[in-house]
């Protein structure tokens, strides 16, 4: 009698120390922040080519408005660029962009009507509350990577 008088004790003692599950806010689609003008803030280039990689910010240039990139992502799947900037030419004027996967996206595919395709990280995923998002990609120089870099936009 004892025993069952100790197990119910104990299951009831386990039943009472349950944390409570509260909603923690709403859910977000992944991805779903990606549309809208974003303009390029920061540009950070790593050498990989180091044995310690070494990271500078070059952002300074961007100091200027003129200077800075800015790009509109559209629901439909299509990007146009708003003002070229000083920033590298390898987006093109317009072409189309996705994500590797739908579920929980961990690249940015920016294909560009005229020229090659661009193959990115994402540094994050926006939601549609986020005001910052970005990405990396490595360049290569005679078929060996050589620097590594981050893009980091603000939304418009």
């Amino acid at each position: 009698m004892k025993k069952v008088t100790l197990i119910a004790v104990l299951l009831v003692a386990i039943a009472a120390c349950k944390p409570e599950i509260k909603p923690i806010g709403d859910a977000y689609k992944a991805g779903a922040g990606m549309p809208g003008t974003w303009e390029l803030t920061s540009i950070n280039s790593i050498d990989i080519t180091l044995p310690v990689p070494e990271e500078r910010d070059q952002s300074l240039m961007l100091a200027d408005v003129a200077n800075r990139l800015v790009i509109t992502m559209k629901e439909s799947g299509e990007y146009t660029i708003d003002q070229r900037g000083i920033a590298p030419n390898i987006f093109g004027t317009d072409g189309t962009w996705m994500f590797d996967r739908i579920e929980f996206p961990t690249m940015i595919y920016l294909v560009p009507t005229s020229g090659d395709t661009l193959k990115a990280n994402l540094l994050n995923m926006p939601r549609i509350i986020d005001n910052q998002m970005g990405f990396a990609f490595t360049r290569n120089r005679c078929t060996k990577n050589n620097v590594t870099l981050q893009y980091t936009f603000n939304r418009k």
